[in-house]
């Protein structure tokens, strides 16, 4: 009976022994994954970046710690710079959340992350210069802010080879011209925001082209604070999965077409701001819109003509309605 529980514990040891083994094999493992160190090439880009960038702030010392002794070696630890866990190769640069305000130019060694999908610039000064044609080349971007950064001219076309782009924003900068086509192309994209710049031309103008996919995936389009003109046209259908619509304070001064009752996906609605004079808005403009909960139409010279009795598809949350001609039968 001795020789029996003297095995079994005999067993128990040896299972003990084993499991400790494998515990401790799995945490080499798990050490060995994360000693996966930044390439050399994507470091000393990084470097050669921040060269060309001052911080604002003097006390702020975010940037300025990039290849301090402490994490001379490992750009991953960087404040603001992401690596993959699996490669090492940066993938993310962020210099909003963790950098603070810089000021200066953006490097062509930016070229060399190649794996690059988030990348973050808002709230820099980079002094009234154009939007780099460089950004159109790194092609994993899937993510790309460029919010209140101090840039002008226009918008590159080459923006329009980030095959893989989700969000875009460049609002709150001083640039001109036209939305070039090549960005309704991007067949990913998902939100659009160009708010407060000095973008012109009709605003939907782009949608007479038959070979635009971006018109399949848009969900968010941000176009409020610019000089776009023209009408909210019959074509604004092809936007089948809009959710958010922004035209806010722009010259629009055409019509509104009775198709747009049928973006049944809407959610938000900003026409505020314009020149709708002699525009008149019924029922039929909203009678397939179920989701919507803001609606704002102040300051449009916009009649609104309801019978007493119609019951909305939506419940709204927001409504703004300054200055709108509601007549007397207005529910």
């Amino acid at each position: 009976m001795l020789i029996i529980m003297s095995g079994e514990k005999y067993s128990i040891d040896l299972l003990l022994v084993l499991f400790l083994a494998l515990v401790f094999l799995l945490e080499k493992s798990t050490e060995a994954n994360v000693l996966i160190r930044c390439k050399e090439s994507e470091r000393q880009a990084l470097l050669d970046f921040k060269q060309c960038l001052a911080a604002v702030n003097e006390t702020f010392t975010g940037i300025s710690s990039w290849g301090s002794e402490n994490d001379k070696g490992d750009c991953c630890t960087w404040i603001g710079v992401g690596c993959s866990d699996s490669t090492g190769h940066v993938v993310k640069l962020d210099l909003r959340r963790y950098i603070g305000n810089v000021t200066g130019t953006i490097s062509t060694s930016l070229l060399e992350l190649r794996y690059l999908s988030y990348l973050d610039l808002r709230s820099n000064d980079f002094n009234g210069c154009p939007i780099p044609e460089l950004i159109g080349s790194l092609r994993e971007l899937t993510y790309l802010f460029f919010s209140e950064s101090q840039f002008s001219g226009p918008i590159p076309s080459h923006l329009g080879n980030l095959s893989r782009l989700v969000t875009l924003d460049l609002s709150s900068n001083q640039l001109t011209g036209s939305i070039p086509e090549s960005l309704w192309n991007i067949c990913s994209l998902h939100s659009l925001n160009l708010r407060s710049n000095n973008l012109d031309g009709d605003v939907f103008g782009f949608l007479q082209s038959t070979s635009l996919c971006t018109t399949f995936s848009l969900q968010e389009l941000e176009l409020s604070e610019n000089q776009f003109t023209g009408s909210v046209a019959n074509e604004i259908t092809k936007l089948s999965s809009l959710q958010v619509l922004s035209l806010r304070y722009n010259p629009l001064n055409g019509t509104i077409s009775q198709d747009n009752g049928q973006l049944s996906n809407i959610s938000t609605l900003e026409l505020a701001g314009n020149s709708f004079d002699e525009v008149v808005l019924s029922e039929a403009h909203f009678s397939n819109i179920s989701n919507l909960w803001k609606l704002d139409l102040s300051d449009s010279s916009l009649a609104l003509k309801f019978n007493s009795d119609w019951i909305p598809p939506f419940q709204l949350s927001v409504i703004y309605l300054r200055s709108c001609k509601l007549g007397p039968r207005f529910p």
